[in-house]
């Protein structure tokens, strides 16, 4: 299972993802990407991508879900 959210941030877009596994109580990892623009090393590839900065795992509970984890990292978190 996972979820994923766009959120522009006064200096740029990140694409925040959690996903943990189906139908049973595991952790929820969240990966955090910053949308960058290519550089010269990739001339033939796309003029943008997500470019990796963080992750983290949250740890095995009954009552968080996915979604709740997706909430907390997008509505409060400073921008990196």
């Amino acid at each position: 299972m996972a979820d994923a959210a766009v959120v522009a941030r006064g200096d740029g877009v990140e694409l925040v993802v959690a996903e943990t596994k189906p139908g049973k109580i595991a952790p929820i990892a969240v990966r955090r990407y910053r949308l960058a623009e290519s550089d010269d090393d990739n001339p033939d590839g796309p003029g943008y991508y997500f470019k990796k900065l963080s992750a983290t795992s949250y740890p095995a509970k009954a009552q968080q879900t996915v979604e709740s984890v997706l909430k907390k990292e997008t509505s409060n978190r400073p921008s990196n």
